[in-house]
């Protein structure tokens, strides 16, 4: 039981603290707040190409640290967990892609949009239809979306991002897809 106590802990805290540095972003002026979790590996010019799209929201493609790896972006479909949506397909997708759902590994998000949203921001929600924890990040995009906001991945930068783990995860450990799923939308 004290296990179950601790994590409970550990995700409450964490909730209150990315909300609450959310809210000291807006009381500082700061146009935009960049997420990136300790584990990730990218080139030193993230933020600026985040920022160049000028999207509400825009994130990399972050491989999850199992093998065979799967990347965190989707596609929305009739699963409630949607299309997994491939950085390193046959097809090569460049530029910017929306995206129904993405981690937040890597994340740009305009501050000026969480004005339109309700608080929290982040949140960790149990799914009792689907029996498990809907994660905190797949929360705050599904409340964007639901505010009007759309979410993007840049998938030039997500080819170059890994995710350290028992070494570092990258595209090259997704199994490329020979027929890509249709995209939502191709920005560039």
């Amino acid at each position: 039981m004290v296990g179950a106590n601790t994590r409970r802990n550990w995700a409450r805290n964490s909730m209150s603290l990315l909300n609450s540095l959310l809210e000291d972003a807006l009381l500082q002026g700061c146009t935009h707040a960049l997420f990136i979790d300790t584990d990730q590996v990218f080139p030193r010019d993230t933020a600026h190409r985040l920022l160049a799209w000028k999207k509400p929201i825009v994130a990399c493609n972050i491989p999850l640290k199992t093998i065979p790896s799967f990347p965190t972006a989707r596609a929305k479909n009739a699963s409630p967990f949607g299309t997994p949506v491939y950085s390193n397909s046959k097809s090569n997708p460049m530029g910017l892609e929306r995206v129904w759902r993405v981690g937040s590994g890597i994340m740009m998000i305009d501050c000026s949009i969480l004005k339109s949203i309700p608080k929290p921001w982040f949140e960790l929600r149990y799914s009792d239809k689907h029996q498990q924890f809907v994660g905190e990040d797949w929360y705050f995009v599904g409340k964007a979306e639901a505010a009007g906001f759309e979410t993007y991945i840049d998938h030039d930068l997500s080819r170059h991002v890994s995710h350290v783990g028992v070494f570092q995860y990258t595209h090259a450990h997704i199994p490329v897809m020979e027929g890509d799923p249709e995209p939502q939308e191709k920005v560039a």
